[in-house]
């Protein structure tokens, strides 16, 4: 018998042949557009969010939560919420009284609540599809209580210094709205997070504490410098580069990789049996030796005439910068494969 047998007929989907396919007379050919269209949207939409998933506003990976410290110390924050994921949280709302006088005094000094709240409110939208739209923390959010939320959180960071929780992945706010409110505060924001990034260097941040006062700015202790930052990023080597990142745990990121060089930024794994310990590893021919490279992440082995070394940077890794550590590998591991910047 014919494969469409009586009672059934051939529809061609797109009027392409070689999709023609067998359907019960019962089902109208617009319930095949419709489910042909349905695929499509759903197609469409996985590829809309990788398309934006280095500017995406992430929730810590699921596969990493393990190395997220007890109790989650390296995801939630733990004085401050800056964002919509963690606002909710009991513990942190002595905070909001905080983030309203931070607001208050930018104000002030620039001269207009109105004419920063109004600017704010110009890229609510782009800001809101930072975030996972989805999320219950998100979805129940009208646009204008999340453009006063963007408002009272991008003031907060800039006048404030909440070490741990400003670089925490489910931390953050969109650095275009960031951005904006840079422009009526005389902060080099940029220098900071490039400070910052030198906390992870043996004696790196007293050195930039002296050789950039603008550090005490943002932790209160002296006056606003009377210059903004000229939107430039200081790489660990010197370098200079344009870059807008997603938000301030982005900047450090590239303030930490993103000066690294073309061939050395292509990582290849050790096998099992050399994840050891410096004296294994010595015991085998390998030795541990710090790198005196200028970047950060430096990693790579050089072959000697009887022995191998181990170049690893030197890492200083206190409360804070561990936690920033596990931060910055789940930004990786969310943004892997989309990464302008990532080298090949």
């Amino acid at each position: 018998m014919d494969a469409c047998s009586a009672g059934t007929r051939t529809i061609l989907i797109h009027d392409v042949p070689e999709r023609a396919v067998c359907v019960h007379d019962a089902v109208p050919p617009q319930e095949v557009l419709a489910i042909d269209e349905r695929m499509a949207k759903t197609t469409a939409r996985p590829e809309s969010d990788f398309s934006m998933v280095e500017t995406k506003i992430h929730r810590f990976p699921a596969a990493l939560r393990g190395i997220g410290g007890d109790d989650g110390r390296y995801i939630s924050p733990s004085v401050v919420a800056i964002g919509p994921y963690h606002r909710g949280e009991l513990r942190l709302q002595k905070m909001e009284e905080v983030k309203l006088a931070a607001a208050y005094c930018l104000c002030r000094n620039s001269g207009s609540t109105l004419e920063v709240y109004k600017k704010v409110l110009s890229v609510v939208g782009a800001a809101r599809g930072c975030y996972d739209a989805d999320d219950v923390s998100v979805k129940g959010l009208s646009d204008a209580d999340f453009a006063a939320m963007m408002f009272l959180y991008a003031c907060f960071p800039l006048q404030a210094s909440i070490q741990k929780d400003i670089f925490l992945l489910e931390n953050q706010i969109p650095w275009l709205v960031l951005d904006i409110v840079t422009q009526f505060m005389p902060v080099d924001l940029r220098q900071f997070v490039d400070d910052m990034g030198a906390k992870f260097l043996p004696g790196g941040m007293e050195q930039a504490k002296k050789s950039c006062p603008r550090w005490q700015t943002l932790c209160g202790c002296s006056k606003a410098p009377t210059t903004p930052t000229a939107g430039t990023i200081r790489g660990g080597g010197g370098g200079t580069e344009q870059y807008k990142p997603p938000h301030l745990l982005g900047l450090l990121w590239f303030t930490l990789m993103g000066n690294m060089p073309a061939d050395m930024a292509t990582y290849k794994g050790f096998p099992r049996s050399l994840s050891s310990c410096a004296v294994e590893l010595a015991e085998i021919g390998v030795m541990l030796t710090p790198s005196k490279e200028a970047w950060f992440g430096d990693m790579r082995v050089e072959r000697c005439s009887l022995y191998g070394e181990l170049l690893l940077s030197p890492l200083f890794l206190s409360k804070v910068t561990a936690c920033w550590l596990v931060n910055l590998a789940a930004l990786e591991a969310s943004t892997s494969g989309a990464r302008k910047h990532s080298k090949e």
